[in-house]
């Protein structure tokens, strides 16, 4: 670790013991005869404890920090904190408890270090630790994590949601921090002789769920969801809690409906799933004309679906529809997959656009396709697809397509800036190596290298050559009478 700060800092993590007990008198009769025996009917409660394992004050205490590599973090076994969930729910048919575990910084403590400071959740079983879901892919300094907002006038991060949904619930949790192995000497931020610390927080609704919510997939979406109207900056990707969220914008002649409102997500958005045909999907928006546009949470198998070498043709064309593999694969993949009933709840029509809008650099690709395009640095996703005249390319007409490169900017993804703070990277990177590509064309340099825009696997909005073995993520169109049930995870589950 040559060339690193050296960081003087103090972590500790206080715990707090939160019980919650809810009663209920439920009358089962009416009961007029007087009797010599009392008739009684009580109901057990729930109880909810967070507690810490090894006594009150056993918390993480660091001085004199270094960076420090994160493979090396195991070794320290005496800088963790372990803590627990418990629960007991009588009866347990039908009832729900979501929590939230959060971490909130204490008073005194210095934010900038938030920027520096690595956090690691694990869950322990039989001594076994284990990632947790939100830590699976990557290791978020403090200040990335997404603020939770049901405390005010504290900074209170999210690091773990978990519901409560047997009558016997326990999980034993270890948590880490330490300082990201690349904070750089040259930093312009001073770090030196500073303090960070954290108090370790559960939350829960206490709320008892014994039933669900069904209706119309649309309607719920935008019941569950008040519309951010306010100006949202496309020169920039979204990176922040203030930048995430649900918004609404007016179209005119969109792939999706004509001079109406479309509805999207924005950000590290994580209320949008959707189950639907055996599989998971995010919404990506509510279209101009009510239906719901969704793109698989993962990406096509490339060991049943190889991309090949010659992704949109062999250097002829960098279209959508002139693809010799691309489009073929996807529409395959749709017919294998989106079967039956199923096939039926899937619009079809121009819900596609393969027009190209906007073009990476004014220098580089000198020689493009659409006469239109404007830089990406001055260009404002408006989802209209107006006809490309001098390619005779608008619409692609079918029931499966891919993102476009205004949606994945809506999405919050910004060309050339990594984003891992986004919906669209989250459950298909574990690996660190998932690129896969959009269907809108980004140009053509020097007359022979043909570009379409990809997203990477550390979430950048990049232009790339069109033989690069890249995956495929599907998107549908499901029918504005599709109907759903919202089960106890916040999932749409289309009926």
């Amino acid at each position: 670790m040559s060339n690193k700060l050296k960081v003087s800092a103090s972590m500790f993590a206080i715990v707090a013991l939160m019980s919650i007990t809810t009663g209920m008198t439920i009358a089962l009769f009416s009961y007029q005869a007087t009797g010599f025996t009392e008739n009684t009917i009580t109901t057990s409660g729930i109880s909810f404890h967070y507690k810490e394992v090894n006594g009150k004050g056993h918390g993480i205490s660091i001085s004199d920090a270094f960076p420090v590599a994160s493979n090396e973090t195991a070794k320290t076994s005496n800088n963790y904190f372990d803590f627990k969930i418990t629960s007991s729910i009588s009866p347990s048919e039908d009832i729900k408890i979501p929590y939230v575990v959060t971490a909130r910084m204490n008073q005194g403590s210095d934010s900038v270090l938030g920027d520096i400071i690595d956090l690691y959740l694990t869950e322990v079983d039989n001594g076994v630790e284990n990632p947790t879901t939100l830590f699976e892919t990557n290791l978020p300094k403090y200040n990335e994590l997404e603020q939770y907002d049901k405390i005010e006038n504290y900074t209170e991060k999210i690091i773990y949601t978990d519901t409560v949904n047997s009558a016997s619930y326990e999980k034993n949790f270890r948590l880490r921090m330490w300082i990201d192995e690349n904070v750089e000497m040259d930093s312009p931020t001073n770090y030196n002789n500073k303090t960070f610390s954290i108090t370790v927080n559960v939350n829960a609704t206490g709320k008892v769920k014994t039933n669900t919510v069904s209706g119309l997939l649309n309607e719920l979406i935008l019941a569950d969801n008040t519309a951010k109207t306010s100006p949202v900056s496309f020169t920039t990707a979204a990176t922040t809690a203030e930048q995430s969220g649900f918004y609404e914008m007016t179209t005119a002649n969109g792939y999706g409906g004509t001079g109406n409102k479309t509805y999207y997500f924005r950000g590290n958005v994580t209320n949008n799933v959707v189950k639907f045909a055996d599989k998971t999907w995010r919404v990506v928006r509510i279209n101009e004309d009510g239906t719901t546009r969704v793109i698989l949470d993962t990406v096509i198998d490339d060991n049943v679906y190889p991309i090949n070498t010659n992704f949109f043709g062999d250097n002829l064309y960098m279209f959508y529809s002139e693809s010799d593999s691309a489009k073929a694969q996807l529409e395959n993949w749709y017919t294998t997959n989106i079967t039956g009933t199923n096939a039926t709840k899937v619009a079809s029509g121009n819900y596609f656009c393969e027009v190209g809008k906007a073009k990476p650099a004014d220098d580089e690709y000198q020689t493009w396709t659409s006469p239109t395009a404007v830089l990406y640095s001055s260009y404002t996703p408006d989802l209209s697809c107006q006809p490309d005249t001098t390619n005779n390319k608008q619409y692609i007409t079918s029931s499966v397509g891919l993102l476009t490169y205004d949606e994945a900017v809506l999405a919050g993804n910004y060309q050339n800036t990594p984003n891992l703070y986004n919906y669209l990277y989250k459950g298909i990177n574990a690996d660190n190596n998932v690129n896969w590509w959009t269907m809108s064309p980004a140009g053509i340099a020097q007359g022979i290298y043909f570009y379409d825009y990809a997203i990477t696997s550390n979430g950048t909005l990049y232009p790339d050559y069109t033989n690069s073995t890249y995956y495929l993520r599907p998107v549908i169109n499901l029918k504005a009478n599709t109907t759903a049930t919202k089960d106890a995870n916040g999932y749409y589950i289309v009926d």
